[in-house]
């Protein structure tokens, strides 16, 4: 029998409802209300969710969604559950792009819509899950209702090997752990063995876990450190029987103010007595090591976005006029997107003459307006050294280009190749796309998304999400790229694209190239594509 409590949940299948409440019921969920919208003919999703965040007996909504129908309603309702603080915590089926559309920018066939609303659940406060058994644990995490300022997790365990699985699988997650203090560590030393490493994750040993006056202190240390947002710790609920006083969880928890969840390695099935102990240890007990990683970053993601808020876009004042020529070169420049030596030329010969006058090696391509992207028709040659070259090369492009092309010569400039991008989503409205590879990213589809506006604190983020961001950290003996000036770029496609977007559908540079540090960027091929 389902018992009440604080969790509302709307889904759009009603036998996945059933199915998943059962399951979350076991856990210790309990609900206000649960809802299947079914095929919507008259309610949707959207007008349930607005329901709830007016319930007072509603704390947290719960979503499982194959598609919005009304995305601007879905967004300014999110808005509005995030201003009460009701955490949204969502499934979303169908991660097919939105229609794989054909789209002239790679930026458009990149950015598929399950990346889309991915991205609109960060802007939003929405904390997204994969899987129907993320959306227990996440829930579960949620119910004390405590909100971290951020995401900077302490972890506390008993055993070398569930330190080991922890630390397998933290960087695949991507959590943030804490840093603590000198004077926060130098309290820990005497209450861990001497043979144990004082650092986060913290492996306390029996000494520190088998001792709950030494295991209560040692929660507390991490909870009063300033660098520290929420802390797991490990605990199993007792089965089959087992005898535990909950006091010393329920004091733990009552001491702190800051999120703290129990977690143990593996998954196992709850007895009557797991339940009682649990609502009386008032900790959430977590299972599985990745589930838990995923839940303190769905807690610190949403504390986070309740503590800055929903920015607004800029107004989209930016003059159509001003998308052309020196003009456009400057607004680049202000915005870190600055540009190499580049001239257009008629005939192969005066491509030469200018190749000449910036200096070899010069790279020639292809200029047509019928030509978006270049390197697929073979309109790019790299590398030319010489005039000759240059005028060959020119002749060669001319010849299988269509009529009326000219050539762009450009200095060739080294480094990292990224694609930086700009475009409005039909649903959720601008955003800004980042990848690494050039070409490559097609392939691996490494990139990530914001909405509008990105800030130089979601640049960051963004690049940190890249599989591929430790290219830019400098591997295999190559240096350190110039991340700074790259953050620097991605906020200013954000700023130009805020400003133009009522006149562009598509702002794309592709390839940016990243020089070493100090070195800048280089922003190769920049493409505008106006509304059509």
């Amino acid at each position: 029998m389902l018992k009440p409590g604080p969790v509302g949940a709307v889904f759009q299948s009603g036998g996945s409802l059933g199915n998943w409440m059962k399951g979350a019921a076991e856990r210790g969920v309990g609900f206000s209300y649960a809802i299947s919208s079914g095929n919507e003919v008259s309610l949707d999703v959207v007008d349930y969710m607005s329901f709830l965040i007016d319930d007072a007996d509603t704390k947290i909504i719960v979503l499982m969604v194959e598609g919005i129908r009304r995305p601007k309603t879905f967004l300014e309702t999110a808005a509005r559950a995030l201003e009460k603080d009701k955490p949204i915590i969502v499934v979303k089926l169908g991660r097919s792009e939105m229609g794989k559309r054909q789209a002239i920018s790679h930026t458009g066939s990149l950015a598929g819509d399950d990346e889309v609303f991915s991205a609109a659940c960060d802007r939003y406060g929405m904390v997204r899950c994969h899987s129907l058994e993320d959306l227990t644990e996440m829930t579960l995490a949620f119910l004390p209702g405590r909100r971290p300022r951020g995401g900077r997790a302490a972890i506390v365990v008993n055993s070398g090997g569930m330190k080991g699985i922890l630390l397998d699988h933290i960087e695949e997650v991507g959590i943030e752990l804490a840093t603590l203090s000198d004077a926060s560590n130098a309290a820990l030393r005497p209450l861990i063995p001497d043979d144990l490493v004082v650092e986060n994750p913290l492996e306390c040993g029996v000494a520190g876990f088998g001792n709950e006056n030494t295991f209560a202190e040692i929660v507390r240390i991490h909870a009063e450190d300033d660098g520290v947002d929420l802390l797991a710790i490990h605990g199993e609920l007792p089965r089959f029987g087992e005898k535990r006083n909950p006091d010393l969880l329920k004091n733990i928890s009552r001491s702190i103010d800051k999120p703290v969840v129990a977690h143990a390695r593996s998954t196992y099935s709850l007895m009557e007595e797991s339940r009682v102990f649990q609502e009386a240890s008032e900790i959430p007990h977590l299972q599985g090591i990745k589930a838990t990683l995923r839940a303190l970053n769905g807690l610190g993601a949403y504390g986070h976005r309740r503590r800055m808020g929903i920015p607004g876009i800029p107004a989209a004042d930016g003059k159509p006029e001003d998308l052309e020529g020196a003009v456009w070169q400057r607004q680049l420049a202000a915005c870190g997107l600055t540009t190499p030596q580049e001239a257009v030329a008629d005939t192969p010969a005066d491509a030469a003459a200018r190749a000449g006058e910036m200096g070899f090696p010069v790279v020639l391509k292809i200029q047509s307006p019928e030509v978006v992207h270049k390197t697929e028709v073979g309109g790019v040659v790299l590398g030319l050294d010489s005039a000759d070259r240059v005028e060959q090369a020119g002749a060669e492009l001319l010849a299988k280009g269509p009529a009326g092309s000219k050539l762009l010569v450009q200095e060739m400039v080294g480094g990292t190749e990224v694609i930086l991008g700009a475009r409005v989503d039909p649903q959720y409205g601008p955003f800004v796309m980042v990848g690494l590879g050039g070409i490559f990213v097609e392939v691996l589809k490494d990139v990530a998304l914001r909405l509008l506006p990105v800030t130089t604190e979601d640049a960051q983020a963004m690049l940190r999400e890249l599989k591929g961001y430790k290219i830019l950290e400098g591997v295999r003996g190559q240096k350190p790229r110039d991340v700074e000036a790259l953050v620097r770029a991605i906020t200013g496609i954000s700023d130009l694209f805020a400003a133009h977007r009522a006149h562009l559908s598509d702002l794309e540079v592709n390839p940016l190239i990243v020089k070493e540090a100090g070195g800048g960027v280089a922003a190769v091929d920049v493409r505008l594509v106006s509304h059509r």
